[in-house]
């Protein structure tokens, strides 16, 4: 247990992230055009991809019956979804944060 403690005393005494490299979440800290671009335009394409492909896929995923692979290939597709999602939605925030 004294290690436990002691890494969580450790923890505590450091300081914030944000306060190691000098800035705060008020500096208004933002990717560029180009960064947000880049992932919005990933991550699109790895969702097409996926569309792409889908059918083939499912055509599989019916035939080889296996749960792992299902959830795993249902997994992929939340995933990135939520990530398009998460890119989507960085663009009007980095441009609200501009005005």
């Amino acid at each position: 247990m004294s290690v436990i403690q002691g890494i969580a005393a450790t923890a505590s005494s450091l300081p914030p992230a944000s306060s190691l490299s000098g800035k705060t979440d008020s500096d208004g800290d933002c990717h560029g055009f180009l960064h947000n671009a880049a992932l919005l335009l990933c991550s699109t394409t790895f969702v097409l991809y996926l569309a792409f492909h889908a059918k083939k896929n499912v055509r599989k995923l019916r035939h080889g019956r296996s749960l792992i692979m299902i959830a795993y290939y249902l997994l992929l597709w939340f995933t990135a979804l939520l990530n398009l999602a998460w890119c989507s939605l960085q663009w009007p925030v980095n441009k609200l944060d501009r005005l």
